[in-house]
């Protein structure tokens, strides 16, 4: 078991906020907001006696950049080992392109023996050489906070949360705050389920930290649900563990068809008690980073440039077979969502009518019943 203790290195630092824009095919405009936020001492994670986490971290938001639609819960895209928001561009257009805001953290550790495991021997040149990339519990908290605070533009001064532009305030102003929905790949997968089934309230738990229940108005969790690529709840990092997600809420796990990886999502599957619980296996084209950017120098197998290989050199793809599995996920994840919060009869007709029969699906359990 990984001890942690909870503190982050303090700077005093100017806050750098940069929008970009970008036309998104067949779908709304999207803007991107890059900017730092400062970490709280309570909230970063990390072995015992050794550096803390690095603050300030680097916070993406994209979203429509003519605002985003109220109906929908905002997004935490919570990231794999090594993979960082730019390894997910495509997927967090695509999501706000339908309406959604979404939001991606990095968020760098220092190298442990018990994390060197999750360094991979063979990485492109711009990865960090003295860190690794994991999205924790506890980045939940202060990204909430930030939206909190940056929707009535109110910089926190306890932790320095920067103003953000008029312009990107007003297209996210509608974001219901007491809504989101975690999308998390592999380790963040796990991290996100951790945190829907209650595993982490115990902050010993791997990557849990000083995590606090992120709350709605009305004092209930506003986590609505996870969908999972590759992702599972483990007990202490090492071993499956049965989990109960609370009522009104669904998890949707996605995996590829390799027995290495989808034995294992497929246990996690089905020790995973709720009435809303999916399982999807996509296709022989599929991989462990299907969910990330096309990476040319890893082709014709796909690996994020500093992640580990998963299993993912077994699987070969073209650019163009690529991008359109990761167009199906973008929709599966879209409709996921429609379906079992919003009961939209739209997307529940594509999950049942058209998710079984795709070409980019080998097998789907699905949970009907739950899209009313």
């Amino acid at each position: 078991m990984v001890s942690l203790r909870h503190a982050a290195i303090e700077r005093q630092i100017f806050f750098c906020t940069l929008v970009f824009i970008t036309n998104v095919q067949g779908l709304q405009q999207t803007a991107q907001l890059s900017t730092l936020i400062a970490l709280n001492p309570s909230t970063a994670t990390q072995p015992l006696d050794l550096p803390p986490t690095q603050s300030p971290l680097n916070l993406t938001l994209v979203y429509p950049a003519a605002g985003v639609k109220s109906s929908l819960p905002w997004i935490m895209l919570m990231t794999g080992a090594n993979c960082y928001s730019q390894d997910y561009s495509f997927l967090e257009q695509q999501l706000a392109g339908r309406g959604y805001l979404v939001a991606i953290i990095d968020e760098l550790h220092p190298v442990t023996p018990d994390t060197q495991a999750f360094i991979s021997p063979v990485r492109e040149p711009q990865c960090p050489n003295n860190s690794w990339g994991a999205v924790s519990a506890t980045a939940l908290n202060d990204v909430h906070t930030f939206l909190a605070s940056a929707l009535h533009q109110n910089p926190n001064p306890a932790t320095r949360l920067p103003p953000i532009p008029v312009a990107a305030q007003s297209a996210i102003k509608s974001v219901d705050l007491d809504s989101v929905v975690l999308l998390g790949h592999s380790l963040g997968g796990q991290v996100a389920v951790n945190i829907l089934a209650g595993i982490c309230d115990e902050p010993e738990e791997f990557l849990c930290g000083d995590y606090a229940a992120v709350l709605d108005s009305k004092g209930k969790s506003a986590i609505k649900g996870v969908i999972s690529y590759e992702g599972f709840a483990l007990a202490n990092n090492t071993a499956f563990t049965e989990v109960a997600i609370p009522d009104d809420t669904f998890v949707t796990y996605i995996t590829d068809p390799d027995p290495s990886i989808a034995n294992l999502t497929r246990a996690a599957y089905e020790m995973t008690e709720g009435e809303c619980v999916q399982y999807i296996e996509l296709g022989s084209t599929s991989s462990h980073y299907s969910i990330n950017d096309w990476n040319l120098a890893t082709a014709p197998h796909q690996r994020a440039p500093c992640a580990l290989d998963n299993g993912a050199s077994t699987t070969v793809s073209t650019q163009a077979e690529h991008d359109a599995l990761l167009l199906f996920i973008s929709d599966l994840a879209d409709n996921v969502i429609r379906a079992q919060m919003l009961n939209d009869t739209a997307a529940a007709m594509f999950l049942t009518g058209q998710v079984p029969d795709s070409l980019f699906v080998q097998s789907a359990e699905l949970t009907p019943e739950c899209y009313k």
